[in-house]
């Protein structure tokens, strides 16, 4: 993890990420923001991020490119260990760190703009 981050607390979504086009609905895609790897989904008409790090192993959900879902579709999967995520709450369901959840990020949407903010440095080092 980027240790010279500094958000601060409170921080409101001020940085354009991507646009809602950019993702298909019930899918997920890969940005940057301020050097970390996030995870932007649109899932059943609502938004969602999280930082893009299993918080089991401490590395990326995925191998390949944008590929983020279960062979059902129904949660985030992380492609070494297979633990699954809930969607809506990032919170693991399923593998070796069941209870813990990945690290959400806060998005606004304005004008079909998606904006986001990190969470706290402290929040990204755990």
């Amino acid at each position: 993890m980027s240790k010279e981050l500094s958000n601060e607390e409170n921080q409101e979504p001020n940085q354009a990420i991507c646009n809602t086009s950019d993702l298909n609905e019930n899918g997920a895609r890969e940005f940057e923001l301020d050097g970390q790897s996030i995870i932007i989904i649109n899932w059943l008409g609502n938004w969602h991020a999280y930082v893009n790090n299993c918080p089991h192993a401490n590395w990326p959900l995925n191998i390949q490119p944008d590929v983020f879902f279960d062979s059902e579709n129904q949660f985030l999967q992380c492609s070494n260990h297979m633990a699954l995520f809930d969607i809506e709450t990032g919170e693991c369901k399923a593998g070796p760190c069941v209870g813990d959840r990945l690290t959400k990020v806060a998005l606004e949407v304005k004008n079909s703009q998606i904006f986001a903010v990190l969470p706290p440095v402290k929040d990204l080092q755990s």
